[in-house]
C-alpha cells in the first residue's frame, strides 16, 4: 500500500474522464462492435444519469482512471470501506438502469 501511495503522491488524481477508454477489439465481428458500441453509450448514460455526483467520481476515478483505492480514500478525506460502499451502490445503480434499458448481464 505504501508503495502505491507514493507512486501516486504527485500525480494529479483525475475525477472526470477525459475520454471514454477505447475498448476496440480487432477480432470483433462487425455485429459484436456494434452491440459493444451500444453497451457502452448505453452504459455513459447509465453514469451520467442515475448516479450520483459523489458515486460518478468515484467509479470514474476507480474503475476508468486507474487512481488506486487508498490513494483516493486519502484525497477525499475518507476511508476505504466508504469507498467500496459507494462503488457497490454505483454498479447496482448502473446494473439496474441498464435492465431498465434493455441490457442483461448475458448480453454484457
Amino acid at each position: 500500500m505504501r508503495l502505491r501511495r507514493r507512486a501516486w503522491q504527485e500525480r494529479e488524481v483525475v475525477l472526470e474522464p477525459e475520454a471514454w477508454p477505447l475498448m476496440a477489439d480487432a477480432g470483433q465481428s462487425p455485429q459484436s462492435q456494434a452491440e459493444s458500441d451500444e453497451l457502452m453509450q448505453a452504459l455513459k448514460r447509465s453514469i451520467d444519469s442515475s448516479l450520483t455526483e459523489h458515486q460518478h467520481e468515484v467509479l470514474v476515478a476507480l474503475a476508468l482512471n486507474g487512481v488506486p483505492l487508498d490513494v483516493l480514500a486519502e484525497r477525499l478525506n475518507t476511508t476505504r470501506g466508504a469507498l467500496y460502499k459507494t462503488l457497490h451502490d454505483a454498479r447496482r445503480k448502473l446494473r439496474d438502469d441498464l435492465a431498465k434499458r434493455g441490457f442483461t448481464l448475458d448480453s454484457i
